[in-house]
């Protein structure tokens, strides 16, 4: 009588098989973004506000996945397509500010072109998606491994900055607590990535003449014409906190190390000197 026997090498290959089936990638890009976005800006992110933020988009993912299902009704269209729609979420912009640094294709970088090219590639995958009769299982095993690689190099980075590593604002918390009580405060508003007057005006018609008039009601002093020197706002935050320009940071750099040097002075500025003494 034969007896079944099982091939050792069978065994071996099931997980392999099963990684291009499941669309890990979807959670791989939740999870890789968030590191991403961790490590570029020197530890920005405590563990707590990184399994926050997973959660969070994480429920975003699932509010797209089950309507994408709704409408695809195929589970492996419904992962790509919201893989998609969060891809585009959390790379469009840096793939913009890409566009503009091209002279020969900054014009593509404009919303009146780079928003219906969205678009239009948008409309486009439904249509395919709409035709196709599934997700490839390669094309779902090169996803796995493609964000799982990036998750890893970006834990990697995260943990090579070791114990010691500063973050911004450590510093001038522990400075601001331990200030005496009589010191009047100092607010700073910095209305971040926040279009100017004119700009509101031109390009939306939108007047915004309340904000300045109800800051300047409070006591705050508003800037006009006011013009950033840098690209970056923790480059502009650390020049006015040093009250210097910034001799160390190249004219529209996004570097990782040029960060590094702008949460430094960030963290132990000038301006802060000055207050204590």
């Amino acid at each position: 009588m034969a007896c079944c026997q099982t091939n050792p090498d069978n065994n071996k290959i099931q997980p392999i098989l099963r990684i291009k089936k499941i669309p890990l990638y979807l959670w791989l890009l939740v999870l890789s973004f968030i590191l991403h976005f961790d490590q570029q800006n020197a530890g920005t992110l405590t563990f707590k506000e990184i399994v926050k933020l997973f959660l969070i988009f994480t429920i975003l993912a699932l509010f797209i996945l089950g309507s994408s299902f709704i409408y695809f009704r195929n589970a492996g269209k419904a992962f790509f397509f919201s893989f998609l729609i969060l891809l585009i979420e959390f790379y469009a912009p840096p793939f913009q500010d890409t566009l503009r640094s091209v002279p020969l294709i900054r014009n593509l970088a404009s919303y009146a072109v780079f928003i219906p090219l969205l678009f239009i590639i948008l409309c486009y995958s439904i249509y395919r998606l709409k035709k196709a009769a599934g997700i490839r299982p390669d094309v779902i095993f090169f996803l796995n491994c493609l964000f799982g690689v990036f998750t890893v190099l970006s834990t990697i980075q995260i943990l090579s900055r070791g114990k010691n590593a500063t973050y911004p604002g450590k510093i001038l918390y522990s400075e601001r607590s331990s200030a005496p009580a009589k010191l009047p405060n100092i607010y700073l508003l910095i209305a971040d990535e926040y279009a100017g007057n004119d700009q509101l005006e031109i390009m939306f018609g939108f007047k915004n003449d309340r904000l300045p008039s109800e800051l300047k009601k409070r006591g705050f002093h508003w800037i006009r014409y006011s013009r950033s020197n840098y690209n970056f706002t923790p480059f502009s935050m650390a020049s006015i906190f040093q009250m210097d320009y910034l001799k160390e940071i190249k004219p529209n750099s996004s570097e990782t190390s040029q960060r590094y040097i702008a949460f430094n002075y960030i963290n132990n500025n000038e301006l802060a000197k000055i207050l204590k003494s």
